[in-house]
């Protein structure tokens, strides 16, 4: 009995150990994906400058350059500042708000006091991407709004956008937002809620995480 107990003991922190190594991979193939997705996006962006607006466009390739030293460097370890997340996001809405005359529409707000602690990087970016992907316009007035705020050991985090009707329906399946959602699952199981509310004009996304 004592040596059947054992070896199932052992039997199960070997099946343990294999998921936590399994799940460190697929977590590690997940923000790996992301940095190319996001870094082909913010290319068009910038090539839609190029052409119309060239001092603007080299801005923009500078604020790029500063975007991917913050992926390829700061975030190895696959976990940030919450601050060092907060300069990334901002930095990447400055470079949006390049390409639009009517900024005043995109607004960003983070906490004022926050415990600087450690997170998960890359969570929040496909969110956003796609808030400008189908929410900004050149033609027609548009919204984003962007905020973030702690309640407790939470982080709370939303997207509300307009939709632009010349843009084709949100892709609900697309790489950044699967990716995301696999992440979040991976990462918190449970402990995260997260939602999609939208129509036919706003697109709204909410999500909590912990903070311990």
């Amino acid at each position: 009995g004592l040596l059947f107990s054992k070896k199932w003991y052992e039997t199960e922190q070997k099946k343990q150990q294999l998921e936590i190594k399994n799940s460190e991979m697929k977590l590690e193939i997940l923000r790996n994906q992301i940095s190319p997705h996001f870094l082909m996006n913010t290319l068009n962006n910038i090539y839609s400058l190029a052409g119309n607006d060239t001092p603007k466009a080299k801005e923009a390739i500078m604020k790029l350059s500063k975007l991917m030293r913050y992926m390829l460097y700061e975030n190895q370890s696959g976990k940030v500042k919450l601050s060092k997340e907060f300069e990334f996001i901002q930095s990447y809405v400055d470079l949006m708000k390049l390409r639009f005359s009517n900024e005043r529409n995109i607004t960003i707000s983070f906490p004022e006091n926050y415990d600087d602690l450690q997170i998960p990087s890359l969570l929040f970016i496909s969110f956003i991407e796609n808030a400008f992907k189908y929410g900004a316009s050149y033609e027609n007035d548009f919204f984003i709004h962007i905020n973030f705020e702690t309640k407790e050991d939470m982080l709370c985090f939303s997207c509300f956008n307009s939709i632009n009707p010349q843009v084709n329906t949100i892709e609900k399946g697309g790489l950044g937002l699967k990716n995301t959602q696999n992440r979040l699952n991976l990462l918190f199981g449970k402990k995260h809620q997260f939602q999609i509310m939208s129509n036919s004009k706003n697109f709204e996304v909410k999500l909590e995480i912990p903070l311990c």
